[in-house]
């Protein structure tokens, strides 16, 4: 079959996903895109091309031309994705006949810049084998989070058993690392081996690494199993921060163990809003309104401030309990305190006002977002006009939506209590 030799520019685009190949053939000229590094530089190779295998770069180092501006990390990046296709030895070679500097920072860049883990794993290993570098726990903690993200753990256990053995530092943050990864991944025995592992290590017990855990067993719905970690935090001595108030608060919330959830937040020393948005979500949901205000003082007696995410939370749990007045009260003290609203606060408002039957309020609240300047989003404008449509204010509201849309005074913030 016949080979037909081709030339390759490669542009890598700011987006870290388009590469603009042109292929020049001697009877026909396509274009084509496919995935590369991030940013714009230029790469020239030789490149053969059959009908039968995939298209093969022999890589030349020497024809490498970079664009200006660039970083070295962006060129590393660049030459690594376009030797990913190589044999190893091919690749030993022509990343041995780069003469690069290499240091904690740029490796750490390199690595973290790389699209394909795999990729970043074998140039890592080259490095630390072949490349005449001794890596710091600086770049093995990188690769630990990007082989944990990626969950490829085989890989991940071999870097720590690699730093073991150079006789790398192995800090608490490697430790964290390691338990957020098993974590989030749902395998919490390897995430409390590596907690055991972090104690014994005669470092102390570490917050954050509990906090990692706590957060483990809260999103896998093993609230018992939070709460012995919360319990073990402080028969250490170490003091709870709002990290771990708010994970344990939002996973009573959602198990519905609200009290036992509002008595851990009493007991804090430490609080802020965020803690108390998720707790008054909890009770705003369950239609506790009465306890969901008192927690509001509560949270107003202790100096915290409420937000778009506390005044939505109370709104939207007063119209689920056919408070309406309540909720309209709430939209009000918003606008006295020039808090912004958003599609939440209004568009509950007017769907609940007009599912009660008091469209003329409902009217009067769309009047109102226009005379303060409140924004649509396409999604608030095609759900406001769908409510509207069919009643008896239909062409007044849909004048309002037309010169609410067109006119976009101010930018809102689109808060979720």
């Amino acid at each position: 079959m016949e080979w037909r030799k081709c030339i390759y520019f490669g542009f890598t685009a700011q987006s870290r996903h388009s590469l603009l190949v042109v292929w020049h053939s001697f009877d026909s000229f396509a274009t084509g895109c496919m995935g590369a590094c991030n940013r714009v530089s230029g790469l020239g190779c030789e490149v053969y091309a059959s009908p039968f295998k995939a298209w093969f770069p022999r890589f030349d180092h020497k024809k490498i031309t970079y664009g200006a501006g660039q970083t070295e990390s962006v060129r590393i990046c660049g030459i690594l994705e376009r030797m990913s296709n190589l044999p190893d030895e091919e690749m030993d070679a022509a990343l041995k006949n780069l003469t690069i500097s290499w240091n904690p920072d740029l490796v750490k860049e390199v690595v973290q810049g790389l699209r394909d883990p795999k990729l970043a794993f074998r140039y890592f290993i080259w490095l630390s084998e072949k490349g005449g570098y001794h890596p710091t726990h600086i770049e093995y903690n990188a690769m630990l989070e990007i082989m944990g993200f990626a969950k490829m753990f085989k890989y991940m256990r071999t870097l720590f058993w690699r730093m073991k053995e150079s006789k790398c530092r192995i800090s608490c943050a490697t430790y964290t690392i390691l338990i957020r990864c098993y974590g989030n991944a749902g395998r919490v025995t390897r995430a409390c081996e590596a907690l055991m592992e972090l104690n014994a290590s005669c470092r102390g017990p570490n917050l954050q690494a509990y906090n990692c855990l706590l957060e483990s067993f809260v999103k896998l719905g093993r609230i018992d199993s939070g709460l012995l970690v919360f319990k073990e935090i402080q028969n250490l001595g170490m003091i709870p921060n709002e990290f771990t108030i708010s994970i344990l608060t939002k996973g009573l919330c959602t198990a519905g163990r609200l009290q036992e959830a509002w008595d851990i937040l009493r007991a804090a020393p430490f609080v802020n809003n965020i803690c108390y948005n998720v707790l008054l979500r909890g009770f705003c949901d369950a239609k506790r309104m009465d306890d969901s205000f008192t927690i509001w003082d509560e949270m107003k007696a202790k100096g915290l401030v409420s937000d778009v995410y506390t005044y939505n939370a109370l709104i939207v749990g007063s119209c689920k309990a056919g408070r309406l007045d309540e909720a309209l009260n709430l939209r009000k003290e918003m606008v006295e305190k020039g808090i912004p609203r958003d599609a939440i606060t209004n568009g509950t408002l007017i769907r609940f006002l007009c599912k009660d039957g008091r469209e003329d309020e409902a009217y009067k609240v769309l009047e109102t977002m226009m005379s303060e300047g409140d924004v649509l989003t396409g999604n608030e404008y095609w759900s406001l006009h769908c409510l509207f449509s069919g009643t008896r204010n239909s062409s007044e509201a849909e004048l309002l939506l037309n010169q609410m849309n067109k006119g976009n005074s101010r930018s809102i913030n689109q808060g979720h209590p």
